[in-house]
């Protein structure tokens, strides 16, 4: 008999049930009363999942051995196994009752009470369970758990280390510590306690997860698709897995892919990041009834995204449809009331107040997110000629040689108009309020000093130049009479002003619906008589293009007296 068992148990360890259970009934054909043998089938039928024939061989075990605590801990473990943590429980109190020094027992105890929430109760039974055995691996594992829940990082960290001391091959622990790590942001060492983990478990699905989130969370996009690529060969239904997937593409500057991958997280579990983002990458491909679709969808999930409501106005206002971008921009308002950008977005589609300017924190966004694709935007999309125009004007007045003058460009951006007037300047600054459009015009090379400010404040800081250039600059700004005499103080004398504006017969200006301001010729031509500057041109001409329509400005160039 005792080889039987001993064989019994070997196939019990390999997995291999179905013969452990037919070594098991055999001996109870002969021992059919033997309450170690109905206990151990009762076991291996648990371990099948088969819970009636399970709950049936623990009660014969119980009826022959009825002051058995582990036979009380099985039964219990049956009814924890069909998620009743209820009964469960009351036999796992049945044995303590009966061995008062079970810890294993009040380790299960502690499972019941954390599935029902009771945190403190549950503690109390790990701590019992601890102090039965201090050598309980298990209730440390459980007890860290429950501390990470608890939001007792320190805690939880010392008896997770403490389970791992007792057993360095407990994989799971690696996984907790690593949960520890992560919420504490020490990035380094939740990716090595995942990686321990994956060494022990490597198709463990939310290790891989959990890694490829803290590459993402730390830009390593390339190590962040490997971990996510790998959870897709171990399954296609991850409900995360997509939408993390797509985020590293679109980060990597993959649009396709990343809109590939976020149309298949829909599939598998919409979420109102998913539909956002695909909204806004069929916004860059100029899809836009579509994204409009993906964007509402956004809103319906979640009525305070704030981001679709904008980027719903957006498109609306791109298609001319104004009481529809108005509504969604009054959405974006009353979840942000204080944003000084939507409130000027708002004036400018209502038409009952005009601001005098855009302001700082709706430019510096603007043309940040603009930055990437300006140039190609402005001079292929809306033939933007304005630079080349200037250009051209200052040259046949002025007739001015190389490298002689001192030239601001106020509102440089990416440099258009920098690139051509380089061969006139000794010195040439650029000024503009976007870090990133700064950044870009950096990167040609062509300024002798960049700065990234206020064009009206900058304006102080410069006296004796020969040249300021504002080219759509003031498409942004309404009220002109501070910057005309920040100009006039700047410029020495005889010093040239050329600039453009879009043209409006509404004195002294206006906000368009474009969010773009428009000046009168009679308020530009009283700014020029208050702040002594000679016309040398002052001509309407086309600025660009919108939607194929030609969008109407003036070209002006002045001489300071």
């Amino acid at each position: 008999m005792k080889e039987q068992i001993l064989k019994a148990q070997q196939y019990q360890r390999q997995g291999d049930l179905a013969e452990a259970l037919l070594i098991y009934q055999q001996l109870l054909d002969s021992h059919p009363n033997d309450s170690d043998i109905l206990h151990q089938i009762g076991i291996l039928y648990a371990q099948q999942a088969n819970y009636p024939d399970s709950l049936k061989y623990l009660q014969l075990a119980l009826q022959n051995q009825p002051r058995s605590s582990a036979i009380y801990n099985s039964l219990g473990n049956v009814y924890l196994r069909q998620n009743d943590s209820e009964a469960a429980l009351k036999e796992y109190r049945k044995a303590i009752k009966i061995d008062a020094h079970y810890a294993i027992a009040f380790n299960n105890i502690g499972r019941c009470l954390y599935l029902q929430e009771k945190f403190m109760a549950a503690q109390k039974a790990y701590h019992q369970a601890i102090e039965i055995n201090p050598n309980f691996t298990e209730a440390y594992y459980n007890q860290g758990v429950l501390l990470l829940k608890l939001g007792e990082l320190g805690k939880a960290e010392r008896s997770l280390q403490k389970a791992l001391m007792l057993n360095p091959n407990y994989a799971i622990v690696y996984g907790q510590l690593a949960q520890i790590y992560l919420q504490k942001g020490e990035y380094s060492q939740a990716i090595e306690f995942l990686h321990k983990r994956l060494t022990s478990q490597p198709d463990h699905i939310d290790s891989w997860h959990y890694l490829g989130v803290t590459h993402l969370t730390l830009n390593q996009f390339e190590e962040a698709v490997h971990c996510f690529e790998k959870i897709l060969t171990l399954t296609h239904r991850h409900p995360e897995c997509y939408e993390h997937l797509a985020i590293a593409y679109m980060k990597l500057d993959d649009k396709e892919k990343a809109l590939t991958y976020f149309l298949r997280q829909l599939e598998i579990q919409a979420t109102a990041n998913a539909f956002y983002n695909i909204g806004v990458l069929l916004i860059e491909k100029n899809r836009l009834r579509e994204a409009v679709e993906y964007l509402k969808q956004t809103v319906a999930l979640e009525p305070l995204h704030f981001p679709a409501h904008l980027n719903l106005g957006v498109v609306y206002l791109k298609t001319q449809q104004i009481e529809a971008a108005l509504q969604h921009y009054r959405h974006a308002a009353a979840i942000k009331p204080d944003d000084p950008e939507i409130q000027h977005i708002l004036m400018a589609l209502s038409q009952n107040k005009t601001p005098d300017r855009a302001p700082a924190e709706y430019l510096q966004n603007l043309f940040d997110q603009y930055a990437g694709y300006y140039d190609k935007h402005l001079t292929e999309s809306l033939r933007y000629r304005v630079p080349q125009q200037l250009h051209s004007a200052v040259y046949q007045l002025t007739h001015i040689e190389e490298s002689e003058w001192v030239i601001l460009d106020l509102g440089c951006g990416t440099g258009l108009c920098g690139e051509l007037f380089k061969e006139f300047a000794n010195r040439l600054i650029g000024i503009d309020i976007s870090k990133e459009m700064i950044a870009v015009a950096k990167e040609k090379n062509i300024y002798d000093e960049l700065v990234v400010e206020d064009i009206e404040q900058a304006l102080n800081q410069y006296q004796n130049v020969d040249l300021i250039l504002a080219a759509d600059v003031f498409t942004y700004i309404g009220e002109l009479k501070p910057i005309f005499s920040g100009v006039s103080k700047a410029l020495k004398s005889g010093g040239i002003f050329a600039f453009s504006v879009e043209k409006t017969t509404t004195y002294p200006f206006i906000l368009q619906a474009s969010i773009r301001y428009a000046h009168s010729k009679e308020y530009l031509e009283l700014l020029i008589q208050e702040n002594k500057f000679q016309i040398l041109r002052l001509e309407e001409i086309i600025l660009r293009t919108q939607k194929d329509q030609a969008v109407y400005g003036y070209l002006v160039i002045l001489r300071f007296i």
